[in-house]
């Protein structure tokens, strides 16, 4: 489950009123929640990963994230009570697929040079060295998993696919 947060500015009006009408319109979510402040709006809308790209999508058409305003998109891992299909009045002919603003997320955080990496880095050489010096194909495999290369290369895969080149560069140095 993921909750989507729209901060928005109060001014001008026709903003938010466009944007609750597509939301109302092009996907049919019903509980949604608007709270004003003196100067800025949030809406807030729950609903399954599987529709998040839609709802992006719709708040893209509208201008929001690009034109004015902020999106928010949360990880929801728990709701108390927890919420039932039902409760969540979303339209069933929306996509199954993340976002793509999650899944650069996810690269990202699996880009990161931490402790963890390093010492994964180390311990994957040891063990290949070990691999190498008993010539056994099976270890030096076992050294392969445990490696954590896999985040960096799909760094630099997502990089050259969508053009950002900067992920690029950090997935070759990390």
């Amino acid at each position: 489950m993921s909750q989507i947060q729209i901060s928005l500015p109060n001014e001008p009006k026709k903003h938010t009123e466009i944007l609750i009408s597509a939301i109302n319109e092009k996907l049919d979510i019903k509980n949604m929640i608007l709270l004003e402040g003196p100067t800025n709006s949030l809406i807030i809308i729950r609903c399954q990963r599987n529709i998040v790209s839609k709802v992006l999508e719709v708040l893209n058409e509208v201008g929001v994230g690009i034109e004015f305003g902020i999106i928010d998109i949360l990880k929801l891992q728990a709701t108390v009570p927890e919420l039932k299909e039902d409760q969540l009045d979303v339209s069933e002919e929306l996509s199954s697929r993340i976002s793509v603003e999650e899944i650069e997320s996810s690269i990202k955080e699996g880009m990161e040079l931490d402790i963890n990496y390093y010492l994964f880095i180390i311990l994957a050489a040891l063990i290949a060295g070990a691999g190498l010096i008993l010539n056994s194909t099976a270890i030096i495999i076992g050294a392969m998993i445990i490696s954590p290369l896999m985040g960096p290369i799909l760094g630099v895969s997502y990089g050259i696919v969508s053009k950002n080149y900067l992920l690029v560069k950090k997935g070759i140095l990390g």
